[in-house]
């Protein structure tokens, strides 16, 4: 089952990604669509456990990501312009199906490779740079990065 949530996250990072770069947007649809599915494989795997087995599926891979996911929203519309919505959307459905150790690591390295990004173009621009980057290019990057190290 791993394998297919690795799957899907990557197909969803893919979708996300293109069109932040092409359109500066992120929709809903295939969040939704994605985070539906995932839920529902969980679903059904917690009907067929055991209760030992049952009682971590609903905790650590329903209950919590749900909460975090609830917590990086919240943080989000919080924080303004900061990260947009859609990226905001993006890291909570991620939440959902990859677990929250993946999410965190991914969104580390993002962050990491993002800060560099920008870096990289404030110097070469030689004046302060006052635009926006997508970040859901760098998100699916550290995605790649902790799936490889992960092998």
């Amino acid at each position: 089952m791993w394998q297919i949530r690795q799957m899907i996250a990557l197909l969803l990072l893919a979708i996300c990604s293109y069109t932040d770069i092409r359109e500066r947007n992120i929709y809903l649809f295939p969040l939704a669509v994605s985070s539906a599915g995932t839920l529902a494989m969980f679903a059904v795997s917690w009907f067929f456990a055991s209760p030992v087995q049952s009682e971590h599926i609903l905790l650590y891979d329903i209950l919590l990501p749900a909460a975090v996911s609830v917590v990086i929203i919240m943080i989000v519309k919080a924080g303004g312009a900061c990260i947009g919505m859609g990226d905001g959307y993006l890291m909570a459905s991620l939440g959902l199906i990859l677990g929250l150790q993946i999410l965190f690591a991914a969104l580390s390295a993002a962050f990491i490779a993002a800060a560099v990004f920008a870096g990289i173009r404030i110097v070469s621009a030689k004046k302060r740079f006052k635009g926006t980057i997508p970040f859901a290019p760098f998100i699916m990057a550290g995605f790649l990065a902790v799936t490889v190290y992960e092998i």
